[in-house]
């Protein structure tokens, strides 16, 4: 089952300006991932907030939401959600910089959404 939205995945062209930018709105760092994903995650203060994930995306003309992130109650919503033909892209795929299993689908209209444990 989802349970809430786990976080928002944004990229931009100006990464440090939109970090810097979403700090004076108020958004605290909630950790900075390796240097190979390269992204910050930021989120309002608090306990229960949804995190951004802030990802630089060189070349992009304005910054973007790449894809939105459900919590999960467990992985085996996947084969649940499978079982009755809803389909994926990519389906339960381990992310060390995170540490977090996705499973990604993308809607009719082209946007892609995502599970999350």
């Amino acid at each position: 089952m989802l349970i809430a939205v786990d976080h928002i995945d944004v990229r931009t062209p100006d990464f440090e300006g939109t970090v810097a930018y979403l700090t004076s709105l108020g958004l605290r760092e909630v950790r900075r991932l390796d240097a190979a994903r390269g992204s910050v995650e930021m989120a309002l203060p608090g306990e229960g907030q949804v995190v951004l994930e802030i990802r630089p995306e060189v070349g992009a003309e304005s910054a973007y939401i790449h894809h939105v992130a459900f919590a999960l109650t467990d992985l085996d919503t996947v084969d649940t959600l499978v079982s009755a033909g809803v389909s994926f892209t990519k389906s339960k795929q381990f992310v060390p910089a995170t540490g977090r299993t996705v499973t990604n689908g993308v809607d009719p209209g082209g946007m892609t959404w995502q599970l999350t444990d």
